[in-house]
């Protein structure tokens, strides 16, 4: 065997790979003490980047045969074998859902722009984008064909019809595929050595260490193994760690299709450049994410953060989600085209638990505008639920946009995360969500509604009125890492937040904004009290603020938000679009409190709220026995 070649085995077959030169995986003096890794060439690209636009010898441009009718009917595309320098061969071919061969499905991110670079499929010219062109070069094996899904070759782009029919079957596609293999693409690939060199040293501490190698944690070439992290400089340490979150960076763990893709995967494959590993290295990556960002008090960067940790919960057997719960979580990610945030989920959903309905039926039709998709399935989630949890998900920015129905859901859109007990999302919480009542729900009060277009006709309960507010509480206000910053968003609310809590013990803040309905029971007074009185009562002294340790008890749920308070004195927090004059409602069939604008003869909705006098339901108890009076609320 020639010196710059080996095998390597892997649990299914053997297969051809460019060995790394040895050199680098032996620790030396770093000529870059930043990067002990410099120099680090990818055996491919020499050759890929001549081979994307070069002439191919054939010219006539591949058309697609319309797919059998039947509901099975997809196609598969074979990778046939080849060296570096050889074009990308394919070929196309039906097959049906009740007889399938073994093939493996690819997730990847979709590129930018129109496809420009070309492969050959059954003797003629195909374009793909320049991500699936890596992808296909990347995984063409030397000897043998490889059967893969690709949805950007599979489907025809151009057939509307066909691309939501499709569409539809696409859980199925993935959960069919004997493996996903992940391309994170060659963004950023020069780290995939150091990465995985992080990731094995740390395993080597960590239960379960065997079992990440065995379940493939590997590179196409030697795995360095020798920079012990743990006696090397902070410097060196910081780089080894900045790998990691080179790793998240990567645009594949932000898209929102990739959900679907990883969840209903039997077995998944991450490629990274010329690193190979399982979903469980993924998993351990990001415990090691969030061990580092916690010893660096979260002054670092998350990105990718929530979006894995997402994926992760759902890859869980018993984390069946409702439509309702993936469309929120679907918020943290990205899609190019928004109906997508609808259609790439249906697959997933298990039916709302709370209610026993099962999935929601909705046909995807790339002919309907976004506010006609968001509509119909608002309306859809409404009527299988029978009942109005969909409005506590309402967001709107600083401003309540008049030009769409303000009780839909904006789905593209995130300014905040919801205050409601249900936001068990598997997102990053810092804690188990607060044991409150829920405002109406649950408490035997049956939900009263109409939909009537875009107009939503509901029965509950009118608190009181808003009369003053905060500025909005962005996340400047809980910057841990910028605390003279900080301390003067606080002080610029001081007189606000003193007529606010007046008449109240001042602690009723700390309470409120940990979002906790039992005052005094949440350790930390004491920090909130210096906080208190350096920062609202007296001025900012930087040498005595324990803000770092307060602000690290205070939930994301609060940033994009303001302190409020209503006519009767009493305290909560509310939207960022929260205005005098805007009114504290309870509707029947919303866990949450909702703030309402009345406009003219009708109302519409500003969202969710946190009021501390309505989380135990006594309204809703008051109302039962006759004490409070119910209003029909028509909501545009």
């Amino acid at each position: 065997m020639r010196k710059k070649e080996r095998w390597l085995e892997s649990s299914e077959e053997l297969e051809y790979v460019d060995r790394i030169p040895p050199t680098i995986g032996k620790w030396s003096k770093p000529r870059n003490r930043f990067n002990p890794f410099l120099g680090v060439v990818d055996p491919f690209s020499q050759h890929s980047s001549t081979l994307r636009h070069r002439q191919l010898p054939v010219t006539e441009m591949y058309n697609y045969s319309p797919l059998p009718k039947a509901y099975s009917a997809f196609r598969l595309l074979t990778v046939m074998p080849g060296r570096k320098t050889d074009d990308i061969i394919c070929k196309l071919q039906v097959e049906n859902l009740d007889s399938l061969p073994l093939y493996e499905a690819l997730s990847y991110c979709w590129d930018k722009g129109n496809p420009d670079h070309l492969i050959i499929c059954e003797g003629k010219i195909l374009k793909v984008g320049a991500n699936v062109w890596d992808a296909l070069y990347r995984m063409r094996r030397r000897r043998h064909p490889r059967c893969m899904w690709v949805d950007a070759i599979c489907i025809n782009q151009e057939d509307l019809e066909e691309r939501a029919s499709q569409v539809k079957r696409m859980n199925i596609i993935y959960q069919s595929a004997k493996s996903v293999v992940v391309w994170l693409g060659n963004t950023n690939s020069h780290f995939a050595i150091p990465f995985v060199t992080v990731v094995v040293q740390s395993s080597w501490r960590a239960p379960g260490a065997k079992l990440l190698v065995d379940h493939g944690l590997h590179l196409f070439g030697d795995v360095p193994v020798q920079i012990p992290l743990q006696t090397h400089s902070g410097e060196l340490r910081a780089f080894a760690w900045w790998t990691v979150q080179e790793f998240f960076k990567c645009p594949w763990f932000l898209r929102l299709w990739v959900v679907q893709e990883v969840v209903a995967a039997k077995k998944v494959e991450v490629v990274w450049g010329h690193a190979s590993m399982s979903w469980a290295v993924v998993e351990h990556a990001l415990h090691l994410m969030r061990e580092y960002s916690q010893s660096m008090s979260s002054s670092i960067p998350m990105q990718g953060y929530d979006q894995t940790h997402a994926m992760v919960s759902l890859r869980q057997p018993y984390r069946g989600r409702s439509l309702m719960d993936l469309m929120e979580i679907g918020r943290i990610f990205q899609a190019s085209d928004d109906r997508d945030r609808v259609f790439a989920l249906l697959g997933m959903q298990a039916g709302g638990a709370r209610t026993g309905a099962g999935p929601i039926d909705i046909q995807p039709d790339y002919r309907s505008t976004i506010s006609e998709v968001y509509r119909t399935t608002a309306q859809e989630i409404i009527k299988r639920r029978n009942d109005l949890e969909i409005l506590v998900t309402v967001q709107h920015g600083e401003k309540v946009d008049l030009e769409t129905p303000s009780w839909i859901p904006q789905w593209h859109c995130q300014f905040t995360r919801t205050l409601s007990k249900n936001n068990s999302f598997g997102l990053r919480m810092t804690r188990s969500p607060p044991a409150w009542m829920p405002a109406s729900a649950d408490l035997g009060v049956d939900p009263d509604f109409i939909l009537q277009q875009s107009i939503l006709y509901a029965v509950g309960l009118r608190y009181d009125e808003i009369v003053e507010t905060t500025s909005t509480m962005t996340a400047e206000f809980f910057d841990s890492t910028d605390e003279a910053t900080v301390a003067g968003h606080w002080w610029n609310e001081s007189d606000t937040l003193k007529r606010i809590v007046f008449g109240y013990d001042y602690h009723i803040l700390f309470d409120l904004l940990l979002l906790s309905f039992t005052p005094g029971t949440i350790g930390g007074i004491a920090i909130f009290e210096e906080f208190w009185d350096d920062v609202v009562c007296s001025w900012y002294r930087p040498s005595r603020l324990p803000l770092r340790n307060f602000l690290k008890r205070v939930p994301k749920e609060c940033i994009n938000r303001r302190i409020i308070r209503t006519k009767n004195g009493d305290v909560g927090i509310g939207p960022a679009a929260t205005e005098i004059g805007d009114v504290v409602c309870v509707l029947f069939g919303a866990s949450m409190p909702l703030v309402l604008r009345p406009i003219e003869s009708h109302y519409v909705l500003v969202g969710e709220c946190f009021m501390l006098s309505l989380m135990y339901g006594d309204l809703t108890a008051a109302w039962k026995e006759g004490q409070v009076a119910s209003y029909k609320f028509e909501i545009h």
